[in-house]
This record gives C-alpha cells, structure tokens and sequence, in this order.
C-alpha cells in the first residue's frame, strides 16, 4: 500500500517533523521512515515520552537534619540545687472578674381583673393573648343589622322584626360559638328554623350567606398618570 505526498504530509505534522514545502515525494518518504524508526528506538527503550506519553512523577527525598548530640550532664552541674516552682495561687488571692451590672428592665406583670369586671383595653398593653371572639358582634355587622334570611330590617318598635341569634346546628355542650354557625334573624325566621319548617333552599342560602367572607376585599385605587406638559410647564 503506497501512501500519496499529501497523506506523507500530514503523518509529518501529526509527529511535529519539519519539511519544506516543496520537498520531493522521496524525500518526505524518507522523512518518514526516519521519524518512525525514532519513535520506535525511544519505545524500546523505555522512554514514556515516546508517542505522547507522559514522565511519571519524580518524588524528591529529603534529607533529615541530623541535630546536633546533647552533651552528658557534668559533675558541677548536678551539683547545682533544681530551681523550685512558685506554688499556684489559691483561689481568693485570683482578682475578681469583672460581672455584667444588672439590667433596668423589669416586666410589668399582668394585673388580673377583679371578678366580674373586664380585661383593660389592648392599648393599655395588659390585656393577655386570647383568641375568643365576639362572634355576636361580628354576626350583627355581617348581618348589617337585618334579617340574614329575609333581609328585613331591624325596628326598635316593631317586636316580630327584633333580631335574635340563632344556631343552623345545634353546637356542642363544651364547643364554642363559630360565626359559621350563628345567624342574625327576625322573630318569624328564627321560630320557622326552631320548628324545622324554614324552606331547604333558604337554610342552604343561609348556610353559603355564614361562611362568605366577612370583610370586602381592599379596592386598589390606581392613580392616573401625571400629563408631560404640566410637568414641563413647572
């Protein structure tokens, strides 16, 4: 199998051997035979370099530094007396360490109403975290002060329009008050939901009315955007 110039060519660049452009074919040829013939010497001699190899680390000892030999102790000096260590001072002669003065701050303890008098009002600060709400007020403001089955209003004058709160499901002996199950209703309603005879759509209308949300959502105000000429005008 003969190789063509240009095939020559590119083995000689691939093993970085130097030739001139306008070289003949045999003399690239032997070129050739000469850089194989190189490589194949460094390869039996063991030279890891040979064909892109890589040298192994070379691991440098050092030399231990021989100290310097103790000479044996002489007569004159054992005869010297051992120089005594100062005893460890005991704890009361130590200075005293330097404590952190005591802090101002002292809580204000929470003042426990009198029996049957309230708890002061949260801006005064003692009034302890509870959880318990006013479910009747926030039912009458949900209610804005009319029947949440009829929507009649409320009338000081009239007895059968006076609002009363009522339960949708009878609450447990030792539960709490949930304003999902209190309803603001007139004298009529209320008697119709205690006698069970309060229409099926009207309770399940009174069930979805309790359990809405009591606020409206915040309505976002978006101002209009500032003219240019007014502000070039300035």
């Amino acid at each position: 199998m003969t190789l063509s110039k240009l095939e020559i060519q590119q083995m000689l660049r691939e093993m970085n051997v130097k030739f001139d452009a306008d070289e003949s074919y045999d003399i690239l040829k032997q070129r050739l035979q000469q850089a194989n013939h190189t490589a194949w010497l460094k390869s039996g001699a063991g030279d890891p370099m040979a064909l892109g190899g890589s040298r192994p680390p070379v691991v440098k000892k050092r030399k231990r530094s021989v100290a310097a030999p103790v000479p044996p102790p002489t007569t004159d000096d054992l005869s010297e007396p051992l120089a005594e260590t100062p005893p460890a001072p005991e704890p009361s002669d130590l200075p005293a360490s330097p404590r952190k003065s005591p802090s101002d701050f002292r809580p204000r303890p929470i003042e426990k109403p009198e029996p049957g008098k309230p708890w002061k009002s949260v801006s005064e600060g003692t009034e302890p975290f509870n959880r318990k709400k006013d479910v009747f007020a926030l039912v009458l403001r949900r209610a804005g002060i009319c029947c949440e089955c009829c929507g009649q209003p409320e009338d000081k004058t009239d007895s059968a329009s006076t609002l009363s709160f009522c339960y949708l499901d009878p609450p447990d002996p030792e539960g709490e008050h949930s304003i999902k199950n209190v309803a603001a209703l007139c004298q009529t309603c209320g008697q119709a939901l205690s006698d069970g005879t309060l229409p099926k759509t009207a309770l399940k209308k009174l069930r979805r009315k309790t359990r809405t949300k009591l606020y409206h959502d915040p309505e976002v105000v978006k101002k209009s955007p500032v003219p240019k000429n007014t502000l070039s005008s300035r």
